[in-house]
């Protein structure tokens, strides 16, 4: 109402901030009862912080909340440099024009909040976060941007924006609709929790004595905004546990200073690195993300360092010497599970599997060749070979073969050998004679020798102590 009386009869007044919805309803009534020449509209802005000036060039879209075609028209006028390019261009009313801004920045926050509830289960199963959010990236109706996990989100917007619009949804009375983002806001603080629980188990157990040196200050990289800072918060509470925090930030030492006066700050990286039991990296600012591990190598206590970012590379920081840890993230590299020896055959793999301990595969049998079918455990690979295999129970010292797997046909294809158990089978162990067999699909049946399996005999000899396989 202040800015009435100043204001040119005809003019348009444009309301672009962040407001409850109804706000702008009820200015439209007060500038009606005054100034009835003058009329109002919504325009809500969508600028990144750091980005200002990009997004108010080249906005993603526009979004007009009007009454009238008149007014329309003026914020068409206005942007029509924006236009040109072009820009979408959404025309509603005054309601959702409010909505929008807030609805938005409640979904960016749930699509943070989710990757970082999946980086709470990844934890839990040993799964890497920064792959499965990759393979989420390729589904086009996902994408990949607000899906990097890690300490969570701040600033002046995203959490600020999640409260009011739970507080204002309570007050319509559709409190239950918005219920979801109490657990987004949960999520996102339990990160802070968890960073801190990772860097205290990293220096033994307790921060008492302890040197943590934190890069990042800033809620976000390019900025020196501090409002609900994750990195702030997160070295102002370690401190508060005992340790001796050295903090450096590119942008945001002044204004850290101000709010935290009792954390050290230092003029780099590498003075801030200097005998540190532990380093953090929580601002993923391109200076931290491109460092080279070697120099902080020659100034620290203790090579750790734990990524609160997933930015920065692990190889390279473990081929340095250091140990690496991260939010969602193994806390070891993982490496490829081995492959069946070249000429081995996949049958001895599966034997491992079918009886573990109990079986192993020694070269005691005539030429045979694994098929394709699942009908017997040993028979798992699906091409020919030349390699002789058979199996024995593990216990035994003798090298008698006690089952013939699959041998080849004159035309290359594979028969199942009168001896061979299926999967139907129930292997039962005795304490004094060893393994028995019981097909479940035939009676048990006296040995038959069997031509070709052999370990210095051509035939299969029952051994002494030791039931006959079915």
């Amino acid at each position: 109402t202040s800015l009435l009386p100043h204001v040119k009869p005809g003019s348009l007044l444009v309301g672009k901030s962040t407001v409850p919805a109804g706000t702008a309803e009820r200015l439209a009534e007060q500038i009606a009862a005054t100034r009835p020449d003058v009329e109002l509209a919504w325009n809500p802005e969508f600028l990144r912080e750091g980005f200002a000036v990009e997004d108010t060039l080249t906005p993603d879209r526009l979004v007009f909340g009007v009454r009238s075609a008149e007014a329309e028209a003026t914020l068409r006028a206005a942007f029509a440099p924006v236009l040109e390019l072009p820009t979408p261009v959404v025309v509603t009313d005054f309601a959702t024009a409010q909505l929008v801004k807030v609805a938005a920045n409640a979904f960016l926050a749930t699509k943070i909040s989710f990757i970082n509830a999946m980086a709470e289960v990844c934890e839990a199963t040993g799964g890497d976060v920064t792959l499965l959010s990759k393979a989420l990236s390729y589904d086009t109706r996902i994408g990949g941007r607000f899906l990097n996990a890690g300490l969570g989100f701040g600033g002046g917007c995203l959490p600020k924006d999640i409260r009011a619009f739970m507080a204002r949804a309570g007050e319509l009375g559709v409190d239950q609709a918005l219920s979801f983002l109490k657990e987004v806001d949960a999520i996102n603080l339990r990160r802070r929790a968890r960073m801190i629980e990772i860097a205290r188990d990293f220096v033994g157990g307790s921060f008492g004595g302890m040197r943590v040196a934190v890069l990042g200050a800033a809620f976000k990289p390019n900025s020196d905004d501090i409002r609900d800072s994750p990195a702030l918060d997160v070295a102002a509470s370690i401190q508060k546990q005992g340790a001796a925090v050295t903090l450096y930030d590119p942008q945001a030492m002044d204004n850290a200073r101000v709010k935290h006066p009792e954390l050290g700050y230092r003029a780099s990286a590498v003075e801030a690195a200097k005998g540190a039991d532990v380093v953090l990296h929580l601002t993923e600012w391109a200076e931290f993300r491109e460092m080279d591990p070697a120099v902080l190598s020659a100034v620290v206590a203790e090579k750790r360092i734990v990524d609160g970012r997933n930015a920065l590379d692990p190889e390279q920081w473990r081929a340095a010497g250091w140990t690496y840890r991260a939010l969602g993230r193994p806390s070891r590299p993982r490496r490829p599970a081995p492959g069946p020896r070249r000429g081995s055959g996949a049958g001895e793999a599966a034997v491992r599997w079918a009886v573990t301990r109990t079986w192993t595969p020694f070269r005691g049998c005539s030429a045979w060749t694994p098929g394709p079918s699942s009908a017997c455990p040993t028979t798992r690979a699906g091409r020919r070979t030349t390699s002789r295999r058979s199996c024995r129970p593990a216990a035994s010292g003798s090298s008698r073969c006690t089952r013939q797997p699959r041998r080849s046909t004159a035309s290359g294809a594979t028969r199942r050998s009168p001896r061979c158990p299926s999967l139907s089978t129930s292997w039962t162990a005795s304490s004094t004679a060893g393994w028995s067999a019981r097909s479940s699909t035939r009676p048990s049946r006296p040995a038959r020798p069997a031509s070709g399996c052999s370990s210095g005999s051509s035939t299969t000899r029952r051994q002494p102590g030791r039931s006959r396989p079915g």
